[in-house]
């Protein structure tokens, strides 16, 4: 995804999520995981209620790499905090493309063509 691209669509969901009564902070630079990890996952952090929300955004939920989802979790495990994707519903190149991750996942947030979903380890 182009950068002004990924940017625009961080913020869509920031504002989104602000809009439904969330405190959300944007990772900026790619910056959003470990320092001595290739993957960064996180784009958003989302805070409500005592409720923690990582968020990876995507264009398409297919988009989304396993080693991403993998260091997504990881990191919401050691944050005390749910993983979660957030991507454009129907839009995935590919039929079943992007299904074999090894997550399952139930919709937290969905407005206008957006699911935001939260992820869990199907082991």
């Amino acid at each position: 995804m182009g950068y002004k691209e990924g940017r625009a669509r961080e913020n869509y969901h920031k504002r989104k999520l602000i809009d439904n009564g969330w405190l959300v902070l944007r990772a900026t630079g790619s910056a959003g995981g470990l320092p001595s990890s290739k993957v960064k996952p996180i784009d958003l952090i989302a805070m409500k209620s005592g409720k923690i929300l990582l968020i990876q955004v995507s264009k398409r939920k297919s988009d989304i790499t396993k080693e991403e989802i993998n260091e997504l979790k990881r990191l919401a495990k050691i944050a005390g905090a749910e993983a979660v994707i957030a991507y454009r519903s129907g839009r995935s190149k590919g039929k079943g493309k992007g299904k074999d991750k090894g997550i399952t996942s139930t919709t937290i947030v969905s407005y206008g063509d957006y699911t935001l979903e939260v992820l869990y380890p199907t082991d």
